[in-house]
């Protein structure tokens, strides 16, 4: 496991505390994770609240089966991530979200997307609404289905999915 840096290829999950509450989130999700691996490590970002699942074993299935059985206190979001990638340009993002959801039925999505840092110069909200409108989905906000879209800095999350509640106030993407 790399010690102290983001690598994409371990990265997991995104998780997103409440405020002044990353410390009390890291050992819930600890609570949540570690009978699947007992080498996860929850990693603090260099952003206020965001939160990194490392791990060389588990998967964002498993991490969403998991988080589902568990009551969060201290979380307001979960992201198990589908894609990690490390984005140096437009086209790095366009070709994984072409990837992601390509084969699925052309309907309604809602999107979700939180760029930090490096990340906000890549794309706008407005823009990756267009992107995958030109891909012959409609963007609503009540759309049951989500394409989640989470960077830090130059690395980006994307997952796909329906959001459940795990706690109050808490969010979870549930991959099938």
């Amino acid at each position: 496991m790399p010690p102290n840096k983001l690598m994409p290829e371990f990265i997991k999950g995104i998780a997103i505390s409440k405020p002044k509450r990353e410390s009390w989130l890291i050992e819930e999700l600890y609570d949540a994770l570690i009978p699947l691996d007992e080498s996860v490590i929850i990693e603090k970002t260099r952003f206020q609240g965001v939160l990194v699942i490392l791990s060389d074993r588990l998967d964002a299935r498993t991490i969403s089966r998991a988080a589902s059985k568990a009551e969060f206190s201290f979380m307001s979001r979960l992201i198990p991530a589908l894609v990690v990638l490390v984005a140096s340009s437009r086209s790095d993002i366009d070709n994984a979200i072409t990837r992601l959801l390509d084969g699925l039925t052309r309907n309604n999505i809602r999107l979700i997307a939180n760029l930090r840092g490096s990340g906000k110069n890549l794309y706008s909200s407005r823009e990756l609404t267009s992107k995958i409108e030109s891909l012959g989905f409609k963007v609503l906000s009540r759309a049951s289905r989500v394409l989640v879209i989470e960077s830090i800095d130059n690395i980006v999350v994307l997952s796909y999915g329906n959001t459940r509640r795990c706690g109050l106030n808490c969010i979870l993407l549930s991959i099938a």
